[in-house]
């Protein structure tokens, strides 16, 4: 927009500058355009009398009142070349049309310079709206390509822990195998190491019985042997036991 009333400034001023009225037919009557503002032309008419006394008058924002007199037009640089002579007189009608025209033609100019402007913010618009588009597209693209990225990231996070787990699971169900193996074998010794206590036991037992029916048989046999020999003397008498006994302890 400032460019946009800069361009309009400058407008006016190469507009309103070059626009200038001067005396033709006599030197009674002398128009000269002022700059004034965009809405408008301004000029000064000045009157000479007979008696060399000019009566000035400023006439601002109007275009087409001029009293008395005949003067000459230089409406604008481009309308010189067309201007009639210094001696040729100028009506004011004339004058009033001329600068309508002068006017007409800077509308116009204003307009296509308007125009242009405003084609030229519609494309730079245009531009602004598409490149807009391609970052906003682009930045898209780059946000589902992070998003994938971080997706397949993910994915093989997880795929590697579950090949941990099972690992670990594995390794989990072998050392239960592994602990019942162990567990089954221990029991398996132990059950034959009981066995063989128990068939020790048992031996030595049986043994020891043997041992105790025989030193009970011995005793029994020497009671036996020693309850006949007493029978034997008692039968016999005291004499021959008295005998018995020396003779036994003679020999």
């Amino acid at each position: 927009m400032a460019s946009l009333q800069s361009d309009l400034a400058n407008q006016e001023g190469s507009a309103a500058d070059s626009f200038e009225v001067a005396a033709a037919a006599s030197s009674d009557c002398r128009v000269k355009l002022n700059r004034r503002s965009l809405g408008g032309l301004a000029f000064d008419v000045e009157f000479i009398d007979d008696s060399g006394q000019s009566n000035k008058t400023d006439n601002s924002d109007v275009k087409s009142s001029v009293g008395g007199g005949k003067t000459a037009v230089d409406a604008s640089p481009s309308r010189k070349a067309q201007q009639p002579p210094q001696s040729t007189a100028v009506s004011a009608d004339e004058i009033a049309e001329r600068l309508a025209a002068a006017e007409l033609r800077r509308e116009q100019q204003l307009a296509e310079r308007v125009g242009r402007l405003e084609t030229k913010l519609s494309h730079v618009t245009e531009v602004a709206e598409r490149q807009k588009r391609e970052v906003e597209a682009r930045t898209e693209q780059n946000l589902k390509s992070v998003e994938e990225t971080l997706k397949a990231a993910e994915e093989r996070r997880l795929g590697r822990m579950e090949e941990v787990k099972q690992r670990a699971r594995g390794l989990s169900a072998g050392a239960k195998e592994r602990s019942k193996a162990v567990r089954e074998k221990l029991e398996a010794e132990r059950q034959s190491l009981e066995a063989e206590l128990d068939r020790d036991i048992r031996a030595k037992e049986a043994k020891r019985r043997e041992q105790i029916e025989r030193i009970v048989q011995g005793a029994q046999q020497h009671l036996a042997k020693v309850e006949g020999v007493r029978n034997q003397r008692l039968s016999t008498g005291p004499e021959q036991g008295c005998g018995d006994t020396a003779g036994t302890q003679s020999e």
